[in-house]
């Protein structure tokens, strides 16, 4: 049986549920979580009271066995000596990228070191095989251990999980504003990713956003939570960044829930997929307009399963490029 070693930041479980999908595949799996400077929530940093290593440094990590294949996730915190290193335990080296390039500026110069790179930004292949590196697209995904369509009732109406920084805040009031002029009753639950580190910045969005704040909740959701709102939902609401083109991860995550999404943004890669397109409702207008086509949806489920787009799937996509 193959085995690989996955190496990334520790976030949302990510690594985790790409090491189930290679399981999921017949592989052997180690998984390796770091801590790559990003924001903290409070679940990391009782984590790092627990795990005296988890702020290690990821270029003094040591590893004594042979692996088929590595997979680096992000690789923003590992040096050109350790993937070097690395070379010893492993003939295949890959990278996934899971963010846009022109975010990660100090990738460029190691790119050439990893056989493959797989980037979820197909806009950014361009830019990427500069660097004489095999670089080939491969968006995210949901994982299929944890979203899947449930035949519960429904009784919430919209729903929005993500990190709610100024712009989405902004988004999100206007929306909120308009459709509870049309329906006051409608149940709207916004999560925002407020833990107890991020309390100031919960109250000062409740202040400063009055139609939002009737709907903002306190709290992180884990994904298992997100997995069982969504599943209580009819309409997720996805606001991409954007800069961006690439998919994000939630919307897999809509997808494989079975659910209709908005995606006010619509400068993403849509047709690089294949959706049905009950699966979502896009509008580059604001937001406005937007609403004005929900009214056909609020009661609508869609019951679009895309199986492709599961993370065993995904994975099985990368062992292919592996056996190639």
């Amino acid at each position: 049986m193959s085995n690989v070693l996955i190496i990334g930041p520790d976030f949302f479980g990510y690594n985790e549920s790409i090491s189930n999908a290679f399981k999921n595949n017949n592989w052997n799996t180690d998984v390796i979580n770091y801590f790559d400077g990003r924001s903290m929530s409070f679940t990391q940093l009782i984590s790092s009271v627990f795990k005296p290593n988890y702020f290690f440094d990821i270029n003094k990590l040591n590893i004594s066995i042979d692996y088929d294949l590595i997979l680096v996730i992000k690789g923003t915190k590992i040096s050109n000596a350790k993937v070097d290193e690395l070379r010893k335990y492993s003939k295949s080296i890959y990278l996934w990228i899971m963010d846009p390039i022109k975010l990660l500026p100090e990738i460029n110069e190691k790119l050439s070191l990893f056989d493959k790179v797989f980037t979820f930004q197909k806009s950014d292949i361009k830019l990427l095989s500069k660097t004489n590196c095999k670089t080939i697209y491969l968006p995210l995904f949901y994982d299929d251990n944890i979203f899947g369509i449930t035949r519960n009732k429904k009784p919430i109406d919209f729903i929005f999980i993500g990190n709610l920084y100024e712009q989405r805040a902004k988004e999100l009031n206007q929306f909120c504003k308009l459709v509870t002029e049309s329906d006051e009753n409608l149940n709207i639950q916004i999560y925002g990713g407020f833990g107890l580190l991020k309390i100031l910045n919960y109250i000062r969005i409740k202040k400063q956003f009055k139609y939002l704040s009737r709907f903002l909740k306190f709290g992180l959701i884990s994904p298992r939570k997100s997995a069982e709102l969504y599943s209580n939902s009819k309409v997720g609401i996805n606001i991409h960044v954007r800069s961006q083109t690439g998919l994000n991860m939630r919307f897999f995550e809509l997808l494989g829930s079975g659910i209709t999404q908005i995606l006010p943004n619509c400068n993403i890669e849509l047709n690089e997929i294949n959706i049905h397109k009950d699966s979502y409702i896009c509008n580059e207008l604001k937001i406005k307009e937007v609403v004005k086509i929900l009214n056909s949806y609020v009661s609508k489920e869609s019951n679009t399963y895309i199986v492709n787009h599961s993370s065993t799937n995904r994975i099985k996509e990368i062992i292919d490029e592996f056996n190639s």
